[in-house]
């Protein structure tokens, strides 16, 4: 969550400043910008690779806090481990070559950023969320190298970790929406209680997930809302629900795995 929340910052930052840099140079495609909004502003490819390996290492450790490993089992994690880079790095490789083709473009500069920026962010939120995460290969070969009983410790962290993070984001929510909408101690509670009851633990870093969290707080029964807030409260938290609760979005969730087709 962290190394996400950096990641925004960054991104925040960077698109604050690119109308000014625009005015000031024409041609600001370069390599280095590319490697920039990857990797979180890390100077160039060597210090992310660097961050790549040492994020690895992390995840060993992080196994190893729940459950002794074997070498052997260290060495077919570390290899799972370098497959993901891997694959990452061809990832990265194709997104170069578009980034670096556009330094030639003779469209207007902020038109040529926004595309590139357009290349560039998928790759970097990737990099900033993980590359070891559940469909990752690591976790794949994590599956099939332990035995029954260390696996169940790792099942077990993991569904404590995921409901802890998800409770983690519905507060957040609920404290952002409150303060827009002057929630009162009794509505947040409401809303925290009802969202810990119907919301199942969901991988809170997934690119979906703030659609999937609204999408959950739409299903709030409409006689409930107008029971705990005031008319202005409740016509505002209907329209979201409206909004956020569309069937294209159930659907998007569906295909995204993040819900079940009911």
């Amino acid at each position: 969550m962290r190394r996400l929340a950096l990641f925004l910052l960054f991104v925040l930052v960077g698109l604050m400043l690119m109308p000014r840099h625009a005015s000031a140079q024409r041609n600001q495609i370069t390599l280095q910008l590319f490697y920039q909004w990857v990797f979180q502003g890390q100077n160039g490819l060597d210090a992310g690779m660097k961050s790549l390996e040492n994020s690895l290492e992390s995840e060993l450790i992080r196994l190893e806090l729940q459950i002794p490993l074997s070498e052997a089992q260290k060495q077919k994690i570390r290899l799972a481990g370098q497959v993901d880079i891997k694959r990452f790095l061809d990832r990265l490789d194709l997104a170069r070559d578009k980034f670096m083709a556009l330094s030639t473009s003779d469209v207007n500069d902020n038109q040529v950023i926004n595309e590139a920026y357009q290349i560039a962010s998928p790759l970097g939120r990737e990099w900033s969320v993980g590359l070891f995460g559940d469909q990752s290969f690591v976790q794949k070969v994590v599956s099939t190298a332990l035995n029954a009983e260390q696996l169940t410790k790792v099942e077990a962290e993991r569904q404590r970790l995921l409901k802890q993070n998800t409770e983690t984001v519905i507060r957040v929510n609920i404290a952002t929406l409150g303060r827009s909408l002057l929630f009162s101690e009794k509505q947040r509670d409401f809303l925290m209680q009802y969202c810990l009851e119907n919301i199942p633990p969901f991988d809170t870093t997934h690119n979906r997930a703030s659609m999937l969290l609204e999408y959950h707080f739409a299903q709030i029964p409409e006689q409930q809302i107008k029971d705990y807030f005031d008319e202005v409260q409740a016509k505002a938290l209907l329209e979201r629900g409206k909004r956020f609760g569309a069937d294209g979005n159930k659907q998007m969730l569906i295909r995204e795995g993040l819900l079940n087709d009911e």
